[in-house]
């Protein structure tokens, strides 16, 4: 399953990006799947994610470290119009950022990595490929 994702468009949220990078209290399964997950070739981000990720990290950890910007760098942006996130239905389900990637995964058949259950059966229930991460890691 992991291989498969990685040949993917993926798409994370705001909380895949920060357990990433910021987690250190991880469950072994967990470390294994994201470092997997971050080693594909083709991860995207929106603006929109990426402004929000910066507020959590720099309120709940007071900064970034030098390897994280380093990731980052490495990591695809598109951007998604506002009008396009203002008129959407997962807007008003789910907030700016979230429905950011619900149209870029929408829009690239991509597919949606998430720890937020709501937003991957949603995802599903509208024919967007989506993931929980508790998903992936018991399928490990």
């Amino acid at each position: 399953m992991i291989e498969q994702l990685k040949e993917s468009f993926l798409v994370f949220d705001t909380k895949t990006f920060t357990r990433y990078l910021k987690e250190r209290d991880l469950e072994d399964s967990e470390k294994f799947v994201l470092r997997e997950l971050f080693g594909a070739k083709n991860i995207f981000i929106t603006p929109q994610i990426l402004a929000e990720m910066a507020y959590f990290i720099e309120e709940k950890f007071g900064g970034w470290e030098e390897d994280e910007i380093e990731i980052l760098l490495k990591i695809f942006e598109k951007y998604v119009e506002k009008t396009a996130i203002l008129q959407s239905d997962a807007m008003k389900k789910f907030g700016i950022s979230d429905a950011s990637i619900i149209i870029l995964a929408d829009t690239f058949s991509g597919v949606i990595i998430t720890y937020d259950w709501k937003l991957a059966d949603w995802c599903r229930k509208n024919g967007i490929s989506a993931f929980h991460m508790h998903e992936i890691i018991n399928f490990v």
